[in-house]
């Protein structure tokens, strides 16, 4: 992986201590200092948070940038993604403490 400058920064992975998660659906809030990236799996009537990810801003606009530039090489092997009405639609969701 390269970082700034160009320096390869080499990353050690220990994959007994990551889990994969699916997410259908991100609730994104941000404050002055980063974004939070709250992924959540919804089967309805019921949706769970899998994962949190908080960015910093610069990460968060470079993370969007990387993402774009991935969409389009997928775009370009497979297809156009297309997005239904249904998704485009704002479908707001609360969060609920367990326990």
């Amino acid at each position: 992986m390269k970082r700034g400058g160009g320096k390869e920064v080499e990353i050690s992975v220990d994959l007994s201590a990551i889990e994969a998660v699916y997410s259908n659906a991100v609730h994104i809030v941000h404050s002055p200092f980063d974004f939070v990236f709250n992924f959540v799996q919804v089967s309805p009537p019921k949706g769970k948070l899998v994962a949190k990810v908080i960015l910093s801003p610069q990460h968060a606009k470079s993370f969007v940038e990387a993402l774009k530039e991935n969409i389009a090489k997928y775009e370009a092997q497979y297809g156009l993604i297309n997005i239904s009405k249904e998704m485009k639609e704002e479908r707001p969701f609360g969060f609920v403490k367990e326990g």
